[in-house]
């Protein structure tokens, strides 16, 4: 299909600057159940009780619902807690978070500052694509392949194959030979007509196929956007490009996709409640571009997101899946992706410590 001019896709990315960095590389260490004790470089980040992010002013982080401090009882999402037997959400790291490194690269990254696992891009190198090399890269590092990114974006059309359904299945069994446990999915394209007719069925036939039960795979369905023309909007997704209404049991929640939508990622927290299943952790202005700004770095509150969903009992994974591309090279893109995981692990503690305190989730 020849693209209208002005049509914006799904690969545009901002620049995702940073606009400041600490300067040396911070080491982290990890503590067992998912938290790290950051380094003295970033010490005062971490302190028990200090706000990390501007609006956070007391003990128990702000909440945009009427729970929070005051002891009102919270758990909009309870079933989640029932899918997920983690005390804490994991912080992990998507492969394209670092490109225009590889995805091997991005795996050993992700093992070098200590996040609790990758989720793989499949597509963005040759390498994403054979399982084998992957399963042997995260190997060598150490660390787990948590979650698969199926390959259903504009540049992908061709990997492992070209027809949708047998993409989605293989992904489905990436994650089982993975151990990983989510796979994200986008709605199909508009021209994907006999896809799109049958996706809402064809999720919940994978979703129960007895492998992925077996497994505990589940199909976390991506929130995207309307690409934004000078000419009005254009629709590119079908059923929708929100899938708040549909019939989906699993939804992955995207901070910059809600930017470049114009709406509320603390809205769909709200929204969607216990079917908010992962999260990619990243932000955006608001621009007609999917930007994947660093966290905290747009108008997305990613901070009150995360702190949001694990007061309501979100166990999944935060991913951290931004656009370092204009980065100075490795050095500052790892110093930038050190700095958010502390902040995330800040965030989700700050959540579950005020949620104890208040005997909720």
């Amino acid at each position: 299909m020849q693209m209208k001019s002005g049509v914006v896709p799904e690969t545009s990315c901002g620049s995702g600057i940073m606009d400041s960095f600490v300067p040396e590389l911070v080491n982290i260490t990890v503590v067992s159940g998912g938290m790290t004790a950051p380094s003295p470089a970033l010490g005062h980040l971490a302190t028990p009780g200090t706000p990390l992010n501007p609006g956070s002013t007391c003990e128990c982080p702000e909440s945009t619902t009427s729970t929070g401090c005051d002891g009102v009882s919270r758990g909009k999402f309870g079933a989640v807690a029932v899918h997920e037997e983690r005390q804490s959400p994991r912080v992990t790291l998507s492969t394209t978070s670092v490109y225009p490194e590889s995805t091997v690269q991005g795996i050993a990254c992700a093992a070098d500052l200590g996040f609790d696992g990758v989720e793989l891009m499949v597509g963005i190198d040759a390498i994403s694509a054979d399982i084998d090399r992957v399963e042997e890269a995260a190997r060598a590092n150490d660390i787990t392949v948590t979650s698969v990114h199926a390959p259903c974006l504009l540049v992908t059309p061709t990997v492992w194959g070209g027809q949708p359904w047998p993409r989605l299945e293989k992904a489905c069994e990436a994650a089982r030979r993975f151990g990983a446990r989510t796979v994200v999915v986008h709605p199909p394209f508009r021209w994907q007509r006999d896809y799109a007719a049958g996706f809402e069925e064809g999720v919940a036939r994978l979703e129960a196929d007895p492998r992925n039960v077996a497994a505990r795979v589940r199909i976390a369905v991506e929130n995207m956007y309307p690409w934004r023309t000078p000419v009005g909007r254009f629709l590119a997704y079908a059923p929708d490009w929100d899938p708040s209404e549909k019939s989906y049991s699993h939804l992955t929640l995207d901070l910059s996709h809600a930017a470049t939508a114009q709406c509320s990622a603390l809205d769909l927290v709200q929204r969607w409640g216990e079917r908010l299943t992962h999260i990619h952790l990243t932000d955006g202005s608001g621009s007609f571009r999917d930007e994947h700004l660093m966290p905290g770095q747009g108008g997305q509150h990613a901070w009150q997101v995360v702190r949001e969903a694990v007061q309501g009992g979100f166990r999944g994974d935060v991913v951290l899946e931004v656009n370092t591309r204009r980065l100075s090279g490795p050095r500052e893109r790892r110093v930038a992706l050190s700095r958010s995981l502390v902040e995330t692990r800040q965030a989700i503690a700050d959540a579950l410590a005020c949620t104890t305190r208040t005997g909720g989730a």
